[in-house]
């Protein structure tokens, strides 16, 4: 089973040269603050006449800095397309921050307040995210990609692969492989194999549906753990701890894969795939499966890669739970 390093950020040049790699497009989309207003005022203003021009100078930057980042990868380079929920990208009002952003974007914080409230969700990461962000809001797609594609053409690169973040269905998929296919199209050196990041238990239920459309999978153990316990990682220390503590649980399920639950999903989906579409490949990536133990029975079990952090986690003792930066391959 082949091993690939998952990137936060390019900081370990060695390490890149010599490891497939995933990246994910946050990491580029956020770089500097100039980025991140410019990407925050295409949301808040989508009627605004200037939205092209917005869109083209982001553009123009976004594909600075993805050359930046591929020239150290040596090796096969899978770029997972925006994954985070949309909340995550809009700025805090009633801050100092926010003031500045109202100021820099000609409006006052009454109005910009307003705009980031028509936005906000209630339950982010089941809402306005991955593959649904970007079909909501296809010219930053597109522009996304046109930036990628030109990196690594003028690069001098002759492929690159594409990440799908969050899709539940074929159809969704199929409507992202569409439009991938559409912009590729403008870079006919360039050769783009599609893949989809199913994190949902629907994801893999239909994960031989999902195959038809994609060149390869990546299950996220995290996200099907989180949805199988109905657990968010970062907001049940306690319950764990205690769970930990009355012997109702063995180990936390958010450090080392729980092959009852999310393993039979996973089997289901490899099997559902394997019998549909066998020359698609299959992953694995999240944080249960960084561990020795979790791995072997990925491998065991017929997967063909696994994604891991660039630097592994520190292992806690059974009364910790894990940290921000112990998350550092979500």
């Amino acid at each position: 089973m082949k091993r690939m390093v998952w990137m936060q950020h390019v900081e370990e040049d060695e390490l890149l040269a010599e490891q497939d790699v995933l990246l994910r497009s946050e990491s580029v989309l956020l770089e500097e603050e100039q980025q991140r207003e410019r990407f925050q005022q295409i949301l808040l203003f989508q009627e605004d006449q200037e939205q092209a021009e917005w869109i083209a100078q982001w553009e123009h930057r976004q594909k600075k800095h993805w050359k930046t980042y591929l020239e150290h990868c040596k090796h096969r380079v899978i770029v997972r397309l925006l994954g985070e929920p949309l909340n995550t990208f809009l700025p805090h009002v009633g801050t100092e921050c926010g003031a500045r952003r109202a100021r820099h974007f000609g409006v006052s914080e009454a109005e910009l307040e307003q705009r980031v409230q028509m936005l906000l969700e209630f339950n982010p990461r089941l809402g306005m995210r991955g593959c649904r962000m970007a079909i909501e809001y296809d010219a930053l797609l597109d522009m996304q990609l046109r930036a990628l594609f030109g990196a690594v053409t003028e690069r001098g690169g002759d492929r690159i692969d594409i990440l799908i973040p969050f899709v539940t269905s074929a159809q969704e998929t199929r409507t992202m492989k569409d439009r991938i296919a559409h912009v590729a199209q403008g870079y006919p050196a360039l050769q783009v194999k599609i893949g989809a990041e199913l994190s949902t238990p629907r994801a893999a239920c239909v994960a031989g549906d999902i195959a038809g459309y994609v060149d390869f999978v990546v299950f996220d153990t995290m996200e099907l753990t989180q949805m199988l316990y109905g657990m968010d990682w970062q907001d049940t220390r306690r319950v764990i701890n205690r769970y930990l503590e009355l012997k109702l649980i063995e180990q936390s399920p958010f450090r080392q894969l729980d092959t009852v639950a999310v393993g039979s999903l996973l089997l289901m989906g490899l099997a559902d795939i394997r019998k549909k579409h066998p020359n698609c490949e299959v992953g694995v990536s999240g944080q249960p499966v960084t561990n020795e133990k979790s791995c072997k029975y990925c491998e065991e079990n017929g997967f063909d890669f696994i994604v891991l952090p660039a630097v592994l986690p520190n292992w806690l003792d059974d009364s910790e739970e894990m940290t921000g930066e112990d998350m550092v391959s979500q």
